[in-house]
């Protein structure tokens, strides 16, 4: 076995969860579980949505609250779109961007929301979730990040809690750079693997869930993976908090002088973290 973001396999065994090694690379620091099978089959079942997860494995309940544009609300979905492109009240207008979510599952993920922008798509790599979504009226690609063969490119590419699931980050992260136009974004969440969180619970963390949980990433590891793909350093920014968070912020009135202070009391305190990484 070999690490997926430098080839070194020079790799120290953690400790085994659900029967299979956790490993740290000792040159570039990446956490990721030893396993060999080709695990992406397990969200090609038909079952496995219905059966075992609907995306949404947080138990937050949604938060909405109005902004400037139509049909758009502010959530713990959508925040992050509201968040980089500037303040709710001042925002740059993102409505004549286009949009691709990659594995947004059944629920429809962040694009459910977005339906009144010209241009939104998903890419699922379940047929069941992709026909689901498609009868509700969405744009729908059937495939994985590494196989994604769509003669287009976006302004905005979103990809929530699917990071740590891919067989081959590295090979994603570059095809994704692809699919940007330039001054695009790339935004995505994942757990936050040197969180306060994340080193008091050890092997404890929720996010330690192999087969389905492949990398455990941290902000120097996920910095090094975007450099790898063509996105420059000054261009990358990360906020170390979670879906919770973004839902606490929203209700102590986002983007208040109270909700700014918060999300920065919380920093890598919670185990996930949001990435921006701009073409």
């Amino acid at each position: 076995m070999r690490c997926n973001l430098c080839g070194s396999q020079r790799l120290r065994n953690l400790f085994v969860k659900n029967g299979y090694a956790i490993v740290r690379c000792l040159d570039c620091t990446l956490v990721q579980a030893e396993v060999s099978e080709k695990v992406e089959d397990i969200y090609k079942e038909a079952g496995y949505f219905s059966q075992k997860s609907t995306g949404i494995t947080f138990g937050v309940d949604l938060l909405e609250s109005r902004t400037l544009y139509d049909n758009i609300p502010l959530n713990e979905s959508t925040f992050d779109i509201f968040n980089i492109f500037g303040e709710v009240s001042k925002s740059q207008d993102f409505r004549g961007k286009s949009v691709l979510e990659i594995g947004p599952s059944p629920n429809g993920g962040t694009i459910r929301y977005l339906t009144s922008l010209p241009n939104v798509d998903g890419l699922e790599i379940s047929e069941y979730a992709a026909a689901y979504l498609r009868n509700l009226g969405f744009s729908m690609y059937r495939g994985s990040i590494n196989d994604m063969r769509i003669d287009k490119k976006y302004d905005i590419i979103l990809a929530y809690e699917v990071v740590e699931h891919l067989m081959d980050p590295k090979s994603a992260f570059s095809n994704i750079y692809s699919h940007l136009n330039a001054g695009g974004v790339f935004m995505f969440s994942t757990g936050n693997a040197m969180s306060i969180r994340a080193r008091l619970l050890d092997k404890r963390w929720s996010y330690f869930l192999p087969p389905q949980h492949l990398y455990y990433f941290a902000d120097k590891t996920i910095v090094r993976y975007l450099e790898n793909a063509g996105f420059r350093k000054s261009d990358i920014k990360m906020l170390k908090y979670s879906l919770w968070s973004k839902r606490r912020a929203i209700k102590l009135g986002f983007p208040s002088v109270l909700s700014t202070f918060f999300l920065k009391l919380v920093n890598n305190l919670t185990s996930g973290m949001t990435v921006y990484a701009t073409k």
